[in-house]
């Protein structure tokens, strides 16, 4: 079981620069544009699967929230 989910970035260069780290770091996550979303609402959508360990999303979380500072 998989499910799609979404990080809010605030702008096309942190979602372009959080999705190639995190790609870096084997974490599946595509950057996510306008007019997919709404311009100043760029970010990155995260697919989390039944196999990801709690100690997996948990490091995820951890880099989502230093992108958003």
């Amino acid at each position: 079981v998989s499910q799609s989910r979404y990080s809010r970035m605030g702008n096309v260069e942190k979602a372009r620069m959080a999705a190639a780290i995190l790609h870096d770091y084997k974490v599946a996550v595509k950057p996510i544009f306008s007019p997919t979303v709404k311009v100043g609402d760029e970010g990155v959508r995260i697919c989390l699967h039944n196999f990801n360990t709690d100690t997996e999303i948990d490091e995820l979380l951890h880099m989502l929230n230093n992108f958003q500072k």
